[in-house]
């Protein structure tokens, strides 16, 4: 399927149809070298296979390097990743490649998808959060208000029966009916007890630990850096092994260490020569 069906798909789908064919259209836009989103994308012929440029570069630049160390007019081939068809590029390189500005509209659109998803996904959780925590604390408010109106009612009683307990001529079935409110009361409690915790979230938090340690035990870095780092010193090696003169000219170019002595004993013999008549000509010259 193509991107422009992908991107209709996505634009005319809702709820998990949308997430399918967001997945499905991310797939199409992940470039096959870096494996993220492209980034200026350029399409490469005969097969019209889109990469990042600069990835392209990266591609293009090994095969330009070999072909220079051999002695290759036509260095601009490498192959397409993604179907290992031949490219064939011209003297701009790379920078001849074509933009496509198709799949850069439609990575825009992608972008505002996801960010457009990303926000409905928070502004969902972050209502039902809300409505949780208003209901939980509506629910403890209106204990609160049923134990306050408990106790407002107590103490009107207990008010009530200290007042007659100062009246010793009060009849016995009012101080009976008393003691009975009194002893329902007291024996009376909370309708209800909220439990420690109870307007805590807890199961909205997850902790992440045991993922962040799987990630960072994933090790594939030193890999491809030890592949880049060998390439080079082998195409190196190849290269100063073809350019080192032979062992004759070396020798020409660096005599043995006595034929130097030999040779610097003799410039010094030729000095005190010149010098020796240089005083004689100064001599004569001061004598007349």
């Amino acid at each position: 399927m193509s991107l422009s069906a992908d991107l209709s798909c996505l634009q005319g789908s809702r709820g998990a149809e949308r997430e399918v064919a967001l997945t499905t259209l991310e797939k199409q836009l992940i470039c096959p070298i870096c494996l993220e989103i492209f980034n200026k994308p350029v399409v490469i012929l005969p097969c019209e296979h889109n990469l990042c440029r600069k990835c392209a570069n990266e591609l293009y630049q090994p095969s330009l390097f070999h072909a220079r160390t051999t002695m290759m007019v036509n260095s601009g081939r490498f192959r397409c990743p993604s179907c290992r068809q031949e490219v064939v590029l011209d003297r701009h390189g790379v920078y001849g490649l074509q933009r496509n500005l198709l799949v850069e509209n439609i990575i825009d659109i992608y972008k505002e998808e996801v960010n457009s998803t990303r926000l409905r996904h928070s502004q969902a959780m972050t209502q039902r959060i809300s409505s949780e925590q208003e209901e939980k604390t509506g629910h403890a408010r209106a204990l609160a208000r049923c134990h306050d109106d408990s106790m407002a009612a107590n103490s009107r009683l207990a008010e009530s029966a200290a007042s007659s307990m100062e009246e010793p001529d009060m009849a016995a079935f009012v101080q009976v009916k008393m003691i009975t409110k009194v002893k329902a009361a007291s024996a009376s409690g909370p309708s209800e007890t909220l439990r420690p915790g109870y307007e805590r979230l807890s199961r909205y938090r997850f902790n992440f630990s045991e993922q962040e340690r799987a990630l960072k035990s994933i090790d594939f870095i030193k890999g491809s850096t030890r592949l880049i780092s060998t390439s080079p010193t082998r195409h190196s090696s190849e290269i100063i092994h073809r350019l080192s003169p032979p062992s004759s000219s070396s020798s020409l170019l660096h005599p043995p260490l006595h034929l130097q002595a030999v040779t610097l004993f003799f410039y010094l013999l030729a000095l005190l020569v010149i010098l020796q008549r240089a005083w004689a000509y100064v001599g004569c010259f001061i004598c007349t």
